[in-house]
């Protein structure tokens, strides 16, 4: 069981089988390719790293999605979760996909 406050202040109980299925619920799991970009930031700093897309989609699509932040991992390994509105731009990386294709990116 997970106490939880309520308006008052007191605490009541919340069914562990509520928590269960928020957890399993989401069982619809996407696969999603590393693309490489470095990022010029609003304040002049640099960022190498990755987005995360789907096999689908370019960088384009995601930074123009309804999002206002987007995870990035930096060449480190460390992820981020960056304010799309500090991206002044966006330089692709040439890489390559798992099918072996060359991947285009729009920088943004």
């Amino acid at each position: 069981m997970i106490g939880v406050r309520t308006r008052l202040g007191s605490p009541r109980s919340v069914a562990t089988h509520t928590r269960e299925r928020a957890i399993f619920t989401a069982t619809h799991v996407t696969q999603k390719t590393r693309t490489e970009v470095e990022l010029t930031l609003t304040d002049g700093s640099v960022l190498a790293g990755f987005f995360f897309v789907h096999a689908e989609q370019r960088v384009l699509d995601i930074v123009n999605d309804d999002r206002a932040f987007l995870p990035f991992e930096d060449a480190d390994g460390q992820l981020t979760v960056l304010n799309k509105s500090m991206i002044a731009h966006i330089r692709p990386m040439e890489s390559t996909s798992s099918r072996g294709e060359l991947r285009a990116v729009a920088a943004g």
